[in-house]
């Protein structure tokens, strides 16, 4: 979510009927549609030119001044609402979709009392969207995307809390690894998923000379490599991020949403002449999960992988609720016994209790 980098995905989910799920058929398949990031804004704000001698032109100071005031009326809530309707007509419902997903935001970041006057105007946009939405669902079917599609309010809008994305695909990210490789690998991503229940913006406070990255920068880090590791081979799927026992998900990734997917994969670095006597260096998802990106690639790929991420996960929650009703008959008994361990860890990933 955001307002200058709004980052959205459109999919088609192709999931196993519950028929099927009783045959241990539970696998999906998704196809990405559409993969883009948007500038809600349109362009940034103008930079003006100073007088050659150093001295500050009160013309300057008029345009300075006129900038600033361009920049507070396009969040004002009269141009803001407009905003948020032209982005649900034009792009979202133009594509009729039968579940929206709306990642939450939050007020406050690390625990302090201030409120960040951008954190205001993307939490009002948010609002926006779910009015938008809600207006539309309350009404009757609507001509979208400049009147040429009629739309029916037949759709879902659920919130998505991105801490507990990362959670859940750096879990299973971790237990994936203690499958293959063994608990001493695993062990860094547990710890970094257990870190994410704090708050992303707490630094290290280590007095040693190497300073640790901070929790937020180490999971963004760590999303992007889980989502490059899906994505970096022919076939694309979850199966790295997968427990041998959890189905799985396969992506097909559409011609429009291609270059965003050449963008997130990093781009191949060739060794010069004089290093060639030394072993290659691991580039593209083969990199560890622990490892740090620089902070340029994060802020870039940050907001296109969680809403990959956040998009997988709710088709992921929809298989284990699936998985959930093929162990019951129609009056609801189990068709077969139970392992109340085992239905009590599926609880805690679609529940999250």
């Amino acid at each position: 979510m955001g307002i200058k980098n709004l980052a959205f995905c459109d999919a088609e989910v192709t999931c196993p009927s519950p028929a099927s799920a009783r045959k241990r058929n539970l696998d999906a398949t998704v196809k990405i549609l559409r993969w883009q990031k948007l500038d809600l804004l349109g362009g940034g704000p103008k930079v003006t030119t100073r007088a050659l001698d150093g001295r500050v032109a009160l013309q300057d100071i008029e345009e300075d001044v006129a900038a600033a005031d361009d920049d507070d009326n396009q969040f004002s809530p009269s141009v803001l609402s407009k905003t948020a309707y032209k982005l649900i007509t034009e792009e979202v419902l133009s594509a009729q979709p039968d579940v929206i997903l709306i990642e939450k935001q939050r007020w406050r970041s690390g625990g302090g009392s201030a409120v960040q006057q951008w954190t205001v105007r993307v939490n009002t946009l948010e609002a926006m969207l779910w009015a938008v939405l809600e207006t539309v669902k309350r009404t009757q079917p609507s001509r979208v995307g400049g009147g040429q599609a009629l739309v029916s309010p037949d759709f879902e809008v659920r919130a998505v809390d991105p801490k507990r994305v990362g959670q859940y695909w750096l879990g299973q990210h971790a237990r994936a690894l203690s499958e293959r490789a063994g608990e001493a690998r695993a062990h860094d991503m547990s710890a970094l998923s257990a870190g994410a229940d704090e708050s992303d913006d707490i630094e290290e406070t280590d007095s040693k000379a190497t300073k640790k990255p901070s929790r937020s920068k180490a999971e963004k880090s760590a999303k992007i490599a889980v989502l490059r590791s899906w994505l970096k081979d022919e076939v694309m799927s979850t199966i790295p991020s997968t427990p041998t026992r959890m189905p799985h998900i396969t992506f097909n990734i559409d011609s429009n949403a291609e270059a965003m997917r050449q963008a997130l994969l990093p781009k191949a670095k060739t060794q010069r002449k004089k290093n060639t006597s030394q072993p290659p260096r691991t580039t593209g998802a083969d990199v560890e999960l622990g490892e740090e990106l620089p902070a340029a690639e994060i802020k870039k790929l940050d907001d296109i992988t969680d809403c990959f991420l956040q998009a997988a996960a709710w088709v992921a929650w929809e298989l284990n609720r699936l998985q959930l009703l093929a162990a019951l008959d129609s009056d609801g008994t189990a068709s077969s016994p139970i392992d109340e361990v085992e239905v009590a860890r599926m609880m805690e990933e679609v529940g999250g209790v």
